[in-house]
């Protein structure tokens, strides 16, 4: 389960967008959602789909033909993040470093109106961060 709101601008404030989603072990995977779909309560409006998940044959050292998989039932895109690093290994037969020196400068000049301060989270996106963790803990113990 994936929940997004008004602070992540995607929805009218005082709404939320509750994603639910799995990988299909039946032949109803309406019913395999049903105890997520408890969680999420009363609902506006709702869309359900179902999408086929690709794989690639093989994973294209012998032909030079690089295909990555489908989109899968992760909401965060962890295996797709996944996905892409194992193309880039394969293809640069390098692993991807994505390590940030930190004493290393990225802007040479800062102007004054690039520099931000970092916002305060104010108790109304505490108490919102705090239920979001309450439904995922509720949701591990379904």
């Amino acid at each position: 389960m994936c929940m997004v709101s008004h602070s992540h601008q995607v929805a009218a404030e005082g709404m939320y967008v509750a994603i639910a989603s799995t990988i299909v072990e039946t032949s109803d995977p309406l019913a395999e959602l049903q105890p997520a779909f408890q969680l999420i309560g009363t609902v506006v409006d709702r869309f359900d789909s179902v999408s086929e998940i690709y794989a690639p044959v093989g994973d294209g050292t012998a032909d030079g033909c690089y295909i990555s998989e489908s989109y899968d039932a992760t909401s965060h895109f962890e295996t797709t993040s996944e996905d892409i690093i194992s193309l880039y290994r394969r293809i640069t037969k390098k692993d991807l470093d994505l390590t940030v020196n930190a004493g290393m400068p990225i802007l040479t000049t800062v102007t004054p109106s690039l520099v931000k301060t970092k916002p305060k989270l104010s108790p109304p996106h505490s108490l919102l961060l705090r239920n979001v963790k309450t439904m995922w803990m509720q949701m591990a113990e379904v």
